[in-house]
């Protein structure tokens, strides 16, 4: 979208393919005053991609979600206003069971649904 957009942008992963860094996922990183480090190396940002934006939103509510890096993200997030940084505690039992049984019968209906379009197309 910003390629066709016209808007000036620097992309950090493509310009020094040597040096870049960033993948939350792609190894362990060393934090250090507020900054990560990845072999040494001061981390210029980190990818989030793979983590959906409701993990974030839970985060920002004060829900403790596994997310890697989460207390220097809050840190960050909030550096400007550190009195609105949620206090950060588990959901309840119920609710893990609930979202647990939640996500298997959604992932049932979509096996179902996607067998069915196979099956119609098959026609």
């Amino acid at each position: 979208m910003v390629l066709r957009s016209n808007i000036s942008f620097y992309n950090f992963a493509y310009h020094g393919i040597e040096t870049a860094t960033g993948s939350h996922w792609s190894s362990q990183f060393d934090q250090v005053d507020h900054v990560l480090y990845d072999n040494g190396k001061p981390i210029t940002y980190i990818h989030y991609m793979s983590v959906p934006s409701s993990k974030f939103t839970k985060l920002c509510a004060g829900e403790d979600t596994d997310i890697p890096y989460k207390e220097l993200f809050l840190h960050y997030r909030y550096l400007k206003s550190p009195n609105s940084r949620p206090t950060l505690k588990r959901p309840s039992w119920f609710e893990q069971k609930k979202r647990a049984v939640s996500k298997f019968v959604n992932q049932k209906i979509d096996n179902f649904n996607y067998k069915l379009r196979r099956f119609k197309s098959r026609e």
